[in-house]
């Protein structure tokens, strides 16, 4: 072999090497930020508390122990304009409605409007809320925190879904009881409504509930 294909070869032998030593540190740095991804969404997790919840773990939430349900308020209508005045409305008498915990499900083809209330002791402490929920089949959501409109969902896909409130939902956040309300559709087939209102805490908090 003469002097010039040996330093061919050593040429190549370089660049190969170099080239795997670039992927190599490719793949670390992928690695690196898909872990410190991981990292982040569990301290995202850590952060947010239950406060209106079900016994039905969604994606990424698991399930609720029994003595924290919260319990709801169904009535099921055939059409929005039958809904009583001012429903959402915290003052609004709904003793006589059905007393559910979720998942829940009402006829096909029906309206369905839900309210319960929820306590926080330290409404400072939240930074935001969010809903997380099963709501397929489904369409036309609306969702009251204390009378207020916060959220509008109409194109439900069929997967578990996660949307923040507005951010005037924490301007009316407030300590002690507050009342969540929530009307949706059915579709032409029965299927389960599953809805969890979460707080994220800020950074700096210690307790939400």
């Amino acid at each position: 072999m003469n002097a010039k294909n040996g330093d061919d070869r050593m040429v190549r032998n370089y660049r190969s090497c170099k080239a795997k030593e670039e992927d190599r540190l490719i793949q670390l740095q992928k690695n690196k930020s898909k872990n410190a991804g991981k990292n982040a969404q569990k301290e995202l997790q850590k952060r947010l508390v239950h406060l209106a919840a079900d016994g039905k773990g969604i994606r990424g939430v698991p399930s609720t122990p029994a003595d924290q349900w919260s319990r709801w308020r169904m009535k099921a209508i055939e059409n929005p304009s039958h809904a009583p005045e001012e429903w959402f409305k915290l003052d609004h008498d709904d003793s006589g409605w059905d007393q559910v915990t979720l998942p829940t499900a009402w006829p096909p083809a029906h309206v369905g409007l839900l309210r319960t209330t929820f306590k926080v002791k330290d409404a400072s402490a939240f930074e935001s809320l969010q809903v997380r929920a099963v709501l397929y089949k489904l369409h036309n959501m609306r969702v009251y925190l204390n009378g207020h409109l916060v959220a509008k969902v109409n194109n439900i896909p069929k997967f578990p879904i996660s949307f923040p409130l507005t951010p005037y939902a924490m301007e009316i956040l407030k300590n002690g009881s507050n009342t969540l309300a929530v009307s949706t559709e059915h579709g032409k087939r029965w299927v389960e409504f599953s809805f969890k209102l979460m707080g994220r805490l800020k950074d700096d908090a210690k307790t939400g509930k």
